[in-house]
C-alpha cells in the first residue's frame, strides 16, 4: 500500500527524457522542505488520490494496493508512452514502493524514479526495478533540511547503487539566485568517476526563469573542469508550455 497524490499521463519536463510521454504516480507526502519547491500541495497525506484520465478526474481512497496502481497504469496508456515516472512528494518514504516497481516493471513498463534520494534506506530494495532515475541533489541554500550534509551523503548512496545496479541515473541541481560552483562542486565532485550527466535547473516562478542565464552558463563551465561536457542547462519545460 501506498499514499498516492495523483496520478496522470502528460510528458516529462525535466531532465533527457524531456518531451518523453509519461504515466506520473505521485507520491505524497516528504521529509524535506525545500524553499522553490513546486509541489508543496504533496507534502500532505490526503484521504484520496486523484486520478485524471482523458480530461476527466477520477478518486480513490488512500492509501493504494500496488495492484490498484498497476491497473490504473494500464488505463491510461497511449501508444506513445515511454516509462512510468514515480515521483512525488518523495517516493523513498513509501515502505511498499519495492512491491509497486516490481510489479510495474514485471508488467514491461520502463519505470523512471524521481527522487532526492533521501532517505536512501529502500534504494537497495529497488535498483533492480528501475530503469532511469533522477536523483535532485539539495544543497544547503536550498534550507531543504537541517542537516543538508546528511541529505548530500544520502544522495550519493543512492546514486551509487542505481548506478551499479544498471539504471541510468544523472543529477539534477535546481540553481537558485544563491547557488555557487563551489557549494555544487562540494555536494557532487565524488561522482565524477561515474560518468553521469548533471543538469542545471533554474528555479523558475510563474513560467519565467529566476536566474540569469550568464550564471548558469558560468557554473556550467566551472562543472566542465571536473565532469566535461556532461553538463546541461535545462528548464522546467513543462511550465514553459503550460502542462502540469
Amino acid at each position: 500500500m501506498a499514499f498516492v497524490y495523483e496520478i496522470f499521463s502528460s510528458i516529462q519536463g525535466e531532465g533527457p527524457l524531456v518531451g518523453k510521454r509519461q504515466i506520473f504516480v505521485r507520491f505524497a507526502g516528504c521529509p524535506l522542505r525545500c524553499y522553490y519547491c513546486d509541489t508543496k500541495y504533496a507534502y500532505q497525506i490526503p484521504k484520496f488520490s486523484i486520478i485524471i484520465a482523458r480530461g476527466k478526474k477520477y478518486v480513490r481512497k488512500n492509501p493504494l494496493s500496488g495492484e490498484t496502481i498497476l491497473q490504473i497504469v494500464k488505463s491510461l496508456e497511449t501508444p506513445d508512452l515511454h516509462s512510468i515516472s514515480f515521483t512525488g512528494g518523495e517516493p523513498l518514504i513509501q515502505e511498499d514502493l519495492p512491491e509497486i516497481l516490481s510489479l510495474v516493471n514485471g508488467e514491461g513498463y520502463r519505470t523512471f524514479l524521481e527522487t532526492a534520494g533521501y532517505p536512501s534506506d529502500l534504494v537497495q530494495k529497488i535498483a533492480d526495478f528501475v530503469d532511469y532515475a533522477s536523483v535532485d541533489i539539495k544543497l544547503p541554500s536550498h534550507k531543504a533540511h537541517k542537516n543538508p550534509r546528511e541529505v548530500i551523503d544520502s544522495e550519493l548512496r543512492a546514486i551509487k547503487i542505481l548506478h551499479e545496479a544498471g539504471a541510468e541515473v544523472y543529477v539534477k541541481i535546481v540553481v537558485t539566485e544563491e547557488t555557487t560552483s563551489d557549494e555544487i562542486l562540494n555536494a557532487i565532485d565524488v561522482l565524477e568517476p561515474l560518468d553521469i550527466e548533471v543538469i542545471l535547473q533554474p528555479v523558475s516562478s510563474n513560467s519565467h526563469i529566476s536566474v540569469p542565464i550568464e550564471k548558469l552558463l558560468r557554473i556550467s563551465e566551472e562543472l566542465g573542469t571536473i565532469f566535461g561536457h556532461e553538463i546541461r542547462i535545462l528548464p522546467q519545460v513543462h511550465k514553459l508550455i503550460g502542462l502540469k
